[in-house]
């Protein structure tokens, strides 16, 4: 974990908000490993628990997205820029995932499977809208956003 906060510490903010936004999971996996073991559910589809469950995951996505300045993201990204004032990471941490979500929005599967030209399309529009990250931060979302729609 701390090696990304370190390559995250050598970036420019937005960057490295992105670095640690779209590396969240990995890094709460890894911050777990130490700790108890989450009880897996075998539940059937159909079933009023797995309806329940699916319903859960989706709105527990969209609280991650609509506080991701709140979480964990911002303490990570605080480590990598101690200096910096909260409402700055907070503002980066924001674009960061407005980025992504944007790219998502943007590449839509259709159920085909994803089509890379279609998908550096939607980049395009997303890099338009958010204009404020890199080459290397654009070229990673390209990947990232193929791996979350494969």
């Amino acid at each position: 974990m701390s090696s990304l906060i370190d390559d995250a510490a050598g970036m420019p903010l937005p960057d490295a908000a992105f670095l640690l936004w779209r590396s969240r999971v990995q890094l709460d996996i890894q911050e777990r490993a130490g700790g108890r073991k989450r009880r897996i559910r075998r539940l059937k589809p159909g079933s009023h628990a797995f309806s329940t469950s699916i319903r859960q995951a989706v709105q527990a996505g969209r609280d991650a997205i609509a506080h991701a300045d709140d979480g964990p993201t911002f303490d990570r990204l605080k480590v990598a820029f101690p200096q910096t004032r909260d409402a700055d990471l907070k503002a980066a941490i924001r674009a960061a995932a407005k980025l992504q979500i944007d790219a998502c929005r943007n590449a839509g599967d259709d159920g085909g499977g994803v089509d890379i030209e279609n998908l550096k399309v939607a980049i395009g529009r997303a890099r338009a809208a958010n204009p404020d990250f890199s080459e290397a931060t654009y070229a990673a979302l390209l990947n990232h956003v193929a791996y979350l729609l494969k």
